[in-house]
């Protein structure tokens, strides 16, 4: 038996669900009713029209609401903290600055739960559940603990428009997926998709030094670092398992600030999305409190400075847990990439390789992981034999 079970009401995951759904011959659809009474991850639906989407899914694609356990009471999760500041964008969150959507987050924990109890007792073999760190489905996880004979599988929403990916590890288990990208690398030529991986490497190059940031942040400066730090988007970052995503950025600052000359001459510069975070001016303070034994320039997340020119103009760049790594060392930075994130596997996997093929090869390795495990809404069938085969957690066409 298979389940699919839905996390939330939004329209797109919704439309991912019934696709994974019609992958097979039979998988039920599942949705925990504390969903349908609390604020959904990143939604605030009034009530009515909850209501309206479990009516028609119940009609057409005969969805199960499950109830909440009545002898579950309200408790915590890592998801029920992750999910509370990805919702409020804010990276300082607390239950106490957010009681009222940290009440129903924990209501969605409290559904979870309940859904893994029926999964249990109705004996389903294989699962199918949204993202995985959520308070609605950060406890579904358990699942596939060592002892289980259930497989499970996360969806999230895809990069490519009308996509999705679904994947067998965890969606925020950076190095089985950097690790699988760069096996599938090694194996190119085996697959349908390494015919013009050149060319869009080629062309994922010219996109990566032109995005929208480029054109956001337009204002060059002449002054020279002896380093640029480059910070993450904290908000994405934190209450995420520490095995996955490693040290955080006051962490990784600190390490840094230790590891140069003091007096040095650095600039640190904000990632854009602190822009939504109202607590980025805390992260700010602290990271200044640290900077005692040094020249910083500070450039906050308004600053309309180029990055870019901040790299040319440093000896030496620092970056965590973001892809401005991809673009520094694109433009030949003296790079050092601190967590053990895709960018660091992927650069330090190319390093070997004379220029101008290092700089193909991580592009080439950028191109495989955004699209080669996306699946189209439209897939009917994915049974081995059939159009499409299943690998691993990558879906290609059959030879």
């Amino acid at each position: 038996m298979r389940a699919v079970v839905l996390t939330d009401l939004r329209i797109r995951t919704i439309l991912i669900a019934l696709s994974i759904s019609k992958l097979f011959d039979s998988a039920d659809l599942l949705l925990a009713r504390a969903t349908i009474d609390n604020p959904e991850y990143g939604s605030q639906s009034p009530s009515w029209y909850k209501w309206l989407k479990v009516i028609l899914l119940k009609r057409m694609h005969s969805l199960k609401v499950v109830e909440t356990c009545p002898d579950i009471s309200l408790a915590d999760s890592p998801g029920t903290l992750s999910s509370l500041i990805s919702i409020t964008h804010d990276h300082k969150a607390i239950p106490r600055t957010y009681p009222r959507i940290y009440r129903a987050l924990q209501h969605q924990v409290a559904g979870s739960l309940s859904l893994e109890a029926f999964i249990k007792y109705n004996a389903y073999k294989e699962v199918f559940v949204f993202n995985g760190r959520l308070a609605s489905s950060e406890p579904l996880t358990n699942l596939a603990g060592s002892e289980s004979d259930i497989s499970t599988w996360y969806y999230e929403w895809g990069t490519i428009p009308h996509h999705y990916t679904l994947t067998k590890s965890r969606i925020h288990d950076i190095k089985a997926r950097s690790l699988k990208t760069i096996y599938l690398y090694e194996h190119r030529n085996l697959f349908p998709w390494g015919v013009d991986l050149l060319e869009k490497a080629t062309s994922y190059i010219d996109s990566k030094l032109n995005n929208r940031f480029c054109k956001f942040y337009k204002e060059s400066t002449d002054l020279c670092f002896d380093a640029a730090i480059f910070l993450s988007s904290p908000h994405e970052l934190l209450a995420i398992d520490k095995k996955f995503v490693g040290d955080n950025d006051l962490e990784f600052v600190s390490y840094i600030l230790n590891t140069l000359p003091p007096n040095s001459k650095i600039a640190i510069r904000a990632h854009p999305n602190m822009r939504s975070d109202p607590s980025y001016g805390c992260m700010i303070r602290e990271i200044d409190q640290l900077s005692i034994n040094h020249q910083v320039t500070i450039y906050d997340p308004f600053s309309p400075v180029d990055s870019y020119s901040l790299i040319k103009n440093s000896g030496f760049v620092a970056v965590n847990q973001s892809s401005i790594a991809v673009d520094a060392f694109f433009i030949g930075a003296n790079l050092y990439v601190h967590n053990p994130n895709q960018y660091k596997l992927y650069i330090d996997y190319c390093q070997s390789a004379p220029m101008p093929d290092k700089l193909l090869i991580l592009a080439q390795l950028c191109v495989i992981e955004s699209y080669v495990d996306q699946v189209p809404f439209d897939v009917r069938e994915i049974v081995a034999g059939k159009a499409l085969r299943l690998f691993d957690d990558i879906f290609v066409k059959s030879e």
